[in-house]
């Protein structure tokens, strides 16, 4: 099997860097369920649970968009992976790592407060 290089990030964890088997199924076992891709750049890109919020995951790292908010929260784990432009996944340089690693630390939900709340409620029932 092909193998490759991906930074994982789990809620309320720092990012780890591991080597998984390059198939949907190797991504499918972490993020736990179907998946949906998120660019981060035009080369880098992270699967994510695809229901992570209908589902309650915990909630991971917020993501800049540009919707009316600016943010969107990420739930549940994500895999960080290098795009070839084609479609097909491989391995994170040393940059991209870095990169990830960066971004993940920066945009964790942990350093926001939305409407006087910490987002590591959002699996909680409202007050």
């Amino acid at each position: 099997m092909n193998r490759i290089r991906v930074l994982v990030k789990e809620p309320g964890k720092p990012a780890e860097v591991r080597e998984i088997e390059n198939t949907l199924e190797g991504f499918r076992s972490i993020v736990g369920g179907h998946i949906e891709a998120l660019y981060i750049t035009d080369s880098l890109a992270c699967y994510i649970h695809e229901e992570g919020k209908l589902i309650k995951l915990a909630p991971n790292f917020v993501i800049p968009t540009y919707s009316a908010a600016g943010f969107d929260i990420i739930c549940g784990t994500a895999v960080f992976f290098r795009s070839d432009g084609e479609g097909n996944e491989t391995s994170l340089t040393f940059t991209d790592i870095i990169y990830c690693n960066l971004f993940t630390r920066k945009f964790d939900v942990s350093n926001f407060i939305l409407n006087g709340n910490s987002p590591l409620r959002f699996n909680k029932e409202p007050r």
